[in-house]
C-alpha cells in the first residue's frame, strides 16, 4: 500500500497524484514491471541461480529475453469493490491479529481445546472443533512467521527512522489534524465510568473487535486484559521456501 502522493525533495510542498482515482496509470506500470521482472531474471542467470536445460542450446536466454521485451505486458489493476476502508479491514485481519481470537476458544479441559471456526465449504457456517492441545498449538504455530520474516515492511514516508517527522510535515501541508488517542485505562473525561474496549491492536480494523465507547459522548479508551496461560511446545524444524 502506498500513499496517494508524497513530499517534494525539499519537503516544502505535497505532490499529489495527477488523478484522484489512481496513483500510476496502468500503461506506465506495465513496461516498468516488465523491466523489473526481466532484470531480476537476468541477475539470477548471471549469478548462476537459474539455469536452463542443455537442450535449450547456447544463447537461449538472449533469444528469449528479446522476445519477452518485444511482447506487451499487462498489469492487472482495478479499484477495490468496497473502497479503501474495505481493503484496510481485510488486511487488518492478517497484520494486526493473531491466528485465533480469545472469544473463539470455548474451553480447554483435560488436554482438549474446543474452538469455533468457519466452514467455508458450507457458506461460512460456524462449527465447533475439538483438538488435543498439542495439535492446537501446532496449528497455531503454523501462523508464526519464520525468523527474518515480518508481516509489514515500512518504507518512504512510513519508514521508522523519519516516520514521526515525515508524517507531521505531511499533516501540516495537508491541513490534517493529529488524532489524539487516550491512554490505556483512562476514564471518560465527562463521565466517571471507566471505558473498555475489546482486545485489538487497532480496534477500528475489525467491527467484531470494535471499541466500546461511552454512551454519552462516544469517548474511547483502552484497557489491558489479564494474561492467559501459555502452552509451551517444540515446533519441529522444517525447510522453508520463498514462494513469492
Amino acid at each position: 500500500m502506498v500513499t496517494g502522493g508524497g513530499l517534494a525533495p525539499d519537503r516544502s510542498r505535497w505532490i499529489a497524484s495527477r488523478s484522484p482515482d489512481y496513483l500510476f496509470p496502468v500503461r506506465a506500470m506495465s513496461p516498468v514491471f516488465r523491466g523489473k521482472y526481466l532484470g531480476g531474471l537476468a541477475k539470477l542467470i548471471h549469478d548462476k541461480q537459474l539455469r536452463f536445460p542443455d537442450a535449450c542450446g547456447e544463447g537461449y536466454w538472449e533469444r528469449l529475453k528479446s522476445r519477452l521485451y518485444r511482447k506487451p505486458w499487462m498489469v492487472y489493476a482495478k479499484p477495490p469493490f468496497g473502497g479503501p476502508e474495505q481493503v484496510l479491514k481485510y488486511l487488518g485481519r492478517y497484520t494486526h491479529r493473531v491466528a485465533i481470537s480469545d472469544k473463539r476458544i470455548l474451553s480447554h479441559v483435560n488436554g482438549m481445546v474446543r474452538f469455533v471456526y468457519k466452514d467455508y465449504r458450507q457458506r461460512g457456517r460456524r462449527r465447533v472443533m475439538t483438538l488435543p492441545e498439542r495439535d492446537f498449538a501446532r496449528r497455531f504455530l503454523d501462523h508464526v512467521l519464520p525468523r527474518g520474516f515480518v508481516r509489514i515492511r515500512y518504507a518512504g514516508l512510513l519508514s521508522h527512522r523519519k516516520k514521526a517527522e515525515s508524517l507531521s510535515r505531511c499533516r501540516e501541508l495537508l491541513g490534517t489534524p493529529v488524532l489524539q488517542l487516550p491512554q490505556p485505562g483512562t476514564t471518560c473525561p465527562t463521565h466517571p465510568a471507566e471505558i473498555e474496549t475489546a482486545e485489538a491492536s487497532d480496534p477500528s480494523l475489525d467491527q467484531a473487535l470494535g471499541p466500546r465507547t461511552c454512551p454519552e459522548c462516544n469517548h474511547v479508551a483502552l484497557f489491558f486484559k489479564e494474561p492467559i496461560a501459555w502452552v509451551v511446545v517444540t515446533r519441529a524444524r522444517r525447510k522453508w521456501w520463498d514462494t513469492s
